[in-house]
């Protein structure tokens, strides 16, 4: 990559298979969100901090920003009530500043990560709608060039956040109520398994703990947000250059802790009866075709959850596209999602069967 400083301005959505939750990246999203293991470009903030090394020959330290903001999902209590509408929009952003080293990287970033339903107790029960917002540093360190002929370059990395969260709901609510501050980290790794001319494989390991939301004010309503979850991502990633274009195969295996992250905490007035939500497991698989100009990249994934635990339990699955152009300086790219999002039988959003399609809209500069 050219060295200097890349401007990226997007319209991203933030979905990535995760029925419950949002995700940062815009690349990643063409993929599938199949980017553990490639995790090349700023949104390693999140995905995994060891990225920040600069690993292939020839290329020098270069430093990069970032920019994303666009439209995700939130689910919508009503529907499992009978109500009428399931999907709302939300407005999902992410922005970086980061040093791609050999030896050292860092960076730091801000973005929104999720938007769930929240119970609590009015008297009767009822939802809101919670946001969390992350600023966070990350760092990474050069652990070795190779450990055997045919591979073993390896860097590890590591993010410390603060991580805050508040509701949409301010009619029965005081919002000061349900505001609540953590500490969010994560750890990571990457390692070349394997490298040749004709060949690279890659592998990533991202762990993030969860979070561990306070609330602050108790009043007649009493509140308690949902903890962002604990999550452990696991991914390859295979480069092929060929004589067209450079390949790139990635899968991603996710597991996300949403049945600890959403047990209500038995403190004052809290409804302590609702039910969790179930633990969701992420299949992804991406792939990009890189072009000296051009790039396109394709993605499918699956989300899954345990049927016997969570009451309102979804699962997902859905199509990933997207394609960049190279011009001079400048870089366009451009996703599309298209997804479907069910109730699991015989739990609580059983009668939930959604579809939608998301877009996304970037363009970098790059001096």
């Amino acid at each position: 990559m050219k060295k200097g400083i890349i401007l990226a301005a997007g319209l991203c959505t933030a979905l990535m298979a995760d029925p419950y939750g949002t995700a940062p990246g815009t690349k990643a999203r063409g993929m599938g969100g199949a980017f553990t293991a490639v995790a090349n470009n700023n949104s390693a903030i999140y995905f995994n901090p060891a990225g920040l090394i600069v690993w292939e020959e020839g290329q020098e330290e270069f430093n990069a920003f970032t920019a994303e903001i666009g439209t995700g999902m939130v689910g919508d209590v009503e529907k499992i009530w009978g109500g009428d509408d399931y999907m709302n929009d939300y407005t999902n952003y992410f922005w970086g500043v980061t040093h791609f080293g050999q030896e050292v990287g860092f960076g730091v970033g801000s973005y929104s990560l999720y938007s769930n339903n929240n119970p609590y107790n009015t008297g009767t029960l009822t939802m809101i709608e919670q946001e969390n917002k992350i600023f966070a540093f990350a760092g990474a360190l050069k652990l070795t060039d190779s450990l055997y002929p045919s591979g073993g370059k390896i860097s590890v990395g590591a993010t410390l956040g603060y991580a805050w969260t508040y509701d949409f709901w301010s009619s029965e609510v005081d919002p000061d109520q349900a505001d609540a501050d953590s500490v969010l980290w994560s750890i990571a790794l990457k390692a070349r398994l394997y490298q040749s001319d004709e060949f690279n494989l890659d592998f990533g390991f991202n762990y993030r703990a969860e979070t561990d939301y306070q609330p602050r004010a108790f009043a007649t309503v009493d509140v308690v947000p949902w903890d962002i979850p604990e999550e452990t991502a696991i991914g390859l990633a295979a480069s092929i250059p060929t004589e067209f274009a450079n390949v790139v195969v990635a899968y991603d295996y996710k597991e996300t802790g949403y049945e600890s992250a959403t047990t209500p905490e038995p403190d004052g007035n809290i409804y302590t009866t609702l039910n969790p939500l179930p633990d969701v497991t992420t299949h992804s698989l991406g792939v990009e075709l890189g072009f000296e100009q051009f790039q396109v990249r394709a993605g499918y994934y699956t989300g899954s959850t345990d049927e016997s635990t969570g009451y309102n339990a979804l699962e997902s699955n859905g199509l990933t596209a997207g394609a960049g152009l190279t011009v001079d300086e400048w870089n366009f790219e451009v996703a599309i999602e298209k997804r479907n999002i069910e109730g699991v039988d015989g739990s609580g959003a059983a009668g939930i069967d959604e579809d939608a399609t998301f877009y996304s809209l970037s363009a970098n500069y790059v001096f």
